[in-house]
């Protein structure tokens, strides 16, 4: 590493060593609230943790690597609305499922995908609360959006979907890939390299109160 790395290294760890004194104090606040009585985690513990080096170590690793925090979408229990800035796509889908919301936070990216505007449109609404679904954009149609709204009676979601195409582009090659999460895990789903989201599927355990999920992708061709 050159003596700029090195200082600029230096400089971070200064300020925040300063700052996420302040930060941690935050996030242990936010955290105990969630913790229930089953979790078994001491709260003096969770504090120590906090306030020792490695945390800081591993928060400013995390600054590093990824730049900023995950933007989450929505907030547990609230709706969710989401579409990819003009002439993109959703190329990558994270989530994070918490027990005692029984509900999801969502975030995503997007990818340059059209040369002109597309011709968009929503899906209706393609689930009831608890109930499995599959869904694929219109023939040639990419997924570039998402919209959900969350039930507690349920600890469940509904939801719709946005879908693109550019005149004189053909979808090829889709296929679908196996469940990318367990019940309560966290999901982190890439869509692979020169392909394009068409598709998505769901099935709902009432004993977990969440989802796993499923993805349908294609290549493109221009011209076809």
């Amino acid at each position: 590493m050159s003596e700029v790395d090195l200082s600029v290294v230096n400089r971070l760890a200064s300020y925040s060593m300063k700052g996420f004194s302040l930060l941690s104090a935050v996030l242990y606040s936010a955290l105990i609230p969630l913790l229930r009585p089953g979790d078994c985690v001491k709260t003096t513990r969770l504090r120590e943790a906090m306030n020792g080096p490695n945390f800081y170590i591993l928060l400013l690793a995390g600054v590093l690597v990824n730049g900023q925090g995950v933007r989450w979408e929505n907030q547990f229990d609230q709706p969710l609305h989401f579409n990819c800035p003009s002439k993109q796509s959703i190329s990558y889908i994270n989530s994070q499922h918490n027990n005692a919301y029984e509900d999801r936070v969502w975030g995503f990216e997007c990818t340059n995908t059209f040369v002109n505007e597309p011709i968009c449109h929503w899906s209706p609404y393609v689930n009831n609360f608890d109930q499995e679904f599959t869904f694929e954009c219109p023939k040639n149609y990419v997924l570039t959006g998402m919209n959900s709204y969350h039930s507690n009676r349920h600890e469940d979601r509904r939801w719709k979907f946005y879908c693109c195409r550019a005149i004189s582009y053909c979808n090829l090659k889709c296929q679908w890939t196996p469940y990318i999460n367990n019940f309560d895990e966290d999901i982190s789903w890439h869509v692979p390299s020169q392909n394009y989201l068409v598709g998505a599927g769901s099935y709902h355990s009432n004993p977990h109160e969440d989802r796993r999920w499923r993805y349908q992708y294609c290549t493109q061709k221009a011209y076809c």
